[in-house]
């Protein structure tokens, strides 16, 4: 996790308090890529998927689209194999 701070004077209090806040968003980003990912690995289509998580088809494609760029995946089957090998689905 990186935690960028653009002002240099901050109390202690705000500093924690800007952690707990970034930690929150990365855990809740890393639950929505394993969902969706783990849906992927069970065979779900988009169109499931999407159903699923009541998304858009095209939110899902998106998604899956970024997902597939953010972690350098070459297929959604290399996504999954990514996700199984860093333990975020089981």
């Amino acid at each position: 996790m990186a935690l960028i701070i653009l002002k240099m004077e901050i109390s202690t209090e705000e500093y924690e308090q800007l952690k707990r806040k970034a930690s929150m968003w990365d855990s809740s980003i890393i639950e929505r890529d394993a969902t969706v990912v783990g849906l992927i690995s069970m065979g779900f289509k988009t169109k499931e998927i999407a159903s699923q998580l009541k998304k858009s088809p095209r939110t899902i494609e998106a998604y899956i689209a970024t997902l597939l760029w953010r972690h350098k995946a070459k297929s959604q089957a290399h996504l999954v194999a990514i996700f199984l090998r860093s333990e975020l689905i089981l």
